[in-house]
């Protein structure tokens, strides 16, 4: 089983290969890169940067963190900084999700991929993954995913009550929840960038930052605001968890702000 968008192709010898890989190996799950893709622009996107044939137990709790975060310091070589909770370009054998009833939660809008894969990688026992890009993912700037949302972070904040659930009740370590609390606050961020601070939102400047403020302070982002370590995190990750403790939110909007167009280069 595979997923495909409709608005995303695959190469033609896409599932050839794949299906014969996994085949030879009997995975229960077989990863590949994908193209992000920017009109003509073609941008390599991959959570491991070179074949890895049977995933290790080091390896298969490493992937379940990847499903959450992928920018963290002990990711060993070839792993990338780029998360593996996309459904994309990836094969599942569909017995193995039949047999453990592995299937997305209904209700959940945004970052569902992200809990199912979680999902998926913590019972999967035979995982490898093909160093080549057949995926073509189209990044379009229309996408609904770009667009101004009353009350838009809602949609994460339900994934993310499952997404704690689900950890609680599998009696994840303190690693798991650290990697969840920084997707916390990630999600946060991301919010402010599209809804808060999006030109979009009729809001005025003050009205927008008590709205944050409040979204801060409730859970589960309050909980992964006063739990997440310093550790771990880059400087850029470390200023914004600062501002937030100290609850200077427009310092913070105007932060991400000028964060955003230096890496945008503009």
């Amino acid at each position: 089983m595979t997923f495909i968008d409709s608005d995303d192709t695959v190469t033609p010898d896409n599932f050839e290969k794949i299906v014969a890989r996994a085949e030879k190996d009997d995975l229960q799950v077989l990863m590949w890169g994908l193209y992000r893709c920017f009109g003509d622009l073609q941008v390599p996107f991959s959570p491991y940067l070179a074949d890895i044939d049977l995933f290790d137990e080091e390896r298969l709790t490493e992937v379940q963190l990847k499903c959450m975060v992928g920018i963290l310091p002990y990711f060993k070589a070839p792993a990338s900084v780029d998360a593996a909770g996309s459904a994309c370009a990836k094969l599942y054998k569909t017995d193995f999700l039949k047999g453990n009833d592995l299937k997305y939660i209904p209700g959940l809008k945004r970052a569902e991929d992200m809990l199912f894969n979680l999902m998926v990688f913590s019972k999967a026992k035979r995982v490898g993954y093909l160093y080549d890009f057949y995926y073509n993912y189209r990044q379009l700037a229309t996408s609904a995913t770009y667009q101004y949302r009353e009350n838009g972070i809602s949609v994460f904040t339900d994934t993310l009550r499952e997404m704690k659930n689900f950890l609680v009740k599998e009696n994840k370590s303190d690693q798991f929840m650290q990697v969840y609390y920084m997707r916390c606050m990630f999600f946060l961020l991301e919010s402010m960038d599209m809804d808060y601070s999006n030109p979009g939102n009729p809001n005025k400047f003050l009205e927008r930052r008590a709205d944050l403020a409040a979204v801060a302070g409730s859970d589960p982002y309050a909980e992964a605001i006063k739990k997440l370590k310093l550790s771990g995190l880059t400087i850029a990750r470390k200023i914004p968890l600062v501002l937030i403790r100290c609850k200077m939110f427009g310092t913070l909007m105007l932060f991400y702000k000028v964060y955003g167009l230096t890496r945008r280069g503009k």
